[in-house]
């Protein structure tokens, strides 16, 4: 009830305006999209207006906006356009709408002033502009995404470095075993993870997740650890395979199977609807750098009190990290 009347003091402020001296254009951003006689109308929410002037209507106030389409008629059905009479003229051709996701920035304007006469031009890019063909649509890759994005979110915490580099970022952490992520998304115990994307797959993630945010500000390090004494007592033609094989050449093995079956999962989100890929852009990455920058200096002075010299550590595994990464 409360919504209801809501909406309705609403709509009556906007009735209320019985001209607006200049028509637009505006800035406004989508509140909702779904019109029942999917027509493409969309209600909006005015943000600012891009032209001078007294324009009277506020940033704030709503409307209905209609689509103002570049195409008209209504070949909307296959027994018109198989049609021969079709096939020869220029009389009707039709057109797709697409309607934009709540959120986008869109452009509107006032004809002749009239407050219900509302008609929105395009979409401006923002972060919700997808790509698409008639009847197909793709996951939309961008750039966005800022370091603001984890404050006062619940993140699943998987490792101690984890859990400092999150709180610095402004969340809150939550220690939940990796097959429980899925569970605890689902049930809003915590609203988001860090995991590569192989992970997504291996713990069923597809459908409590749609928003995946690359940002390589880290590196993870893995391992296979044998006791000594239990080496030791294997057969020399056993400890002989395993020299072999450990030590760079599994560890380029392994990097080399990780960063395929990450670029496969990937490649399977990116043809699903609805989710979105992020890829953090280089200024985006400079920003996160700058803010966790303290955690380094923090574990210096950690390693420097326990007697290590993290300084010598630290310089190594950026050596490797550098000849890995080229």
């Amino acid at each position: 009830m409360a919504n209801y009347l809501n909406a309705l003091v609403e709509k009556i402020s906007t009735d209320a305006i019985s001209h607006i001296p200049d028509p637009g254009p505006f800035e406004a951003r989508v509140v909702s999209h779904l019109d029942p006689h999917y027509m493409g109308t969309i209600h909006v929410e005015l943000l600012k207006k891009t032209t001078s002037g007294n324009d009277g209507a506020t940033p704030g106030q709503t409307f209905d906006a209609k689509y103002l389409s570049p195409f008209a008629g209504q070949t909307t059905a296959w027994s018109v356009t198989n049609s021969e009479d079709y096939r020869n003229s220029q009389q009707s051709y039709g057109w797709w709408m697409i309607p934009p996701d709540v959120g986008t920035k869109v452009l509107v304007i006032f004809a002749e002033g009239n407050p219900n006469q509302c008609y929105w031009l395009g979409c401006i890019q923002d972060r919700y502009m997808n790509f698409a063909m008639p009847g197909e649509a793709a996951t939309s890759i961008t750039t966005d995404g800022t370091p603001d994005d984890f404050k006062g979110k619940k993140m699943r915490v998987p490792s101690k470095i984890a859990g400092t580099i999150l709180k610095t970022l402004g969340a809150t952490g939550v220690k939940v075993p990796a097959p429980g992520t899925s569970e605890a998304l689902s049930k809003g115990v915590v609203d988001g993870t860090p995991f590569p994307y192989t992970a997504i797959g291996s713990f069923k993630l597809f459908d409590v997740t749609k928003y995946h945010t690359e940002l390589h500000v880290t590196n993870a390090t893995f391992g296979l650890i044998m006791n000594e004494s239990k080496y030791n007592g294997l057969p020399n033609k056993a400890k002989n395979c395993i020299d072999k094989y450990s030590g760079h050449a599994f560890g380029d093995w392994a990097s080399r199977l990780i960063d395929n079956q990450n670029a496969k999962m990937k490649n399977e989100i990116s043809k699903k609807d609805g989710h979105e890929i992020i890829i953090a852009s280089d200024s985006v990455i400079a920003e996160y750098k700058k803010i966790l920058s303290p955690i380094e200096s923090d574990w210096l002075a950690e390693m420097k009190g326990k007697g290590l010299d993290g300084d010598a550590v630290l310089k190594r595994a950026r050596q490797i990290i550098t000849a890995v990464d080229g």
